[in-house]
């Protein structure tokens, strides 16, 4: 930690100058500049699975050109249906229940 006291008749101009020079000098910015993007590394198998994921999106996308149906809605869609693909059923039975509730009638 970096601390600067204000010397007699000193600006305060001046002591942050001080406090600044000694900030840079003593490197604190270097690392917190080199930290800030910092990623912790992924394991292997969390690699793989993004890689099978990504690998599965690429092969419907290039089914859809071939079809004549590749548009950003559909490839949406499409995205969804191979994300349902590997949910589990006990969660595809609750999204169905949930997304077919009743409507009221408009009178």
């Amino acid at each position: 930690m970096v601390e600067v006291k204000r010397k007699d008749r000193e600006s305060i101009e001046g002591m942050i100058r001080r406090f600044t020079k000694k900030l840079q000098q003593s490197g604190n910015i270097y690392r917190a500049r080199k930290m800030r993007f910092h990623q912790k590394t992924k394991s292997r198998t969390v690699l793989k699975e993004e890689a099978k994921r990504k690998n599965m999106i690429m092969e419907r996308r290039e089914y859809l050109k071939k079809l004549g149906r590749f548009g950003m809605h559909k490839f949406r869609r499409s995205q969804q249906r191979i994300f349902q693909m590997r949910r589990p059923k006990a969660l595809e039975k609750k999204h169905a229940l949930t997304s077919k509730a009743p409507q009221a009638s408009a009178k």
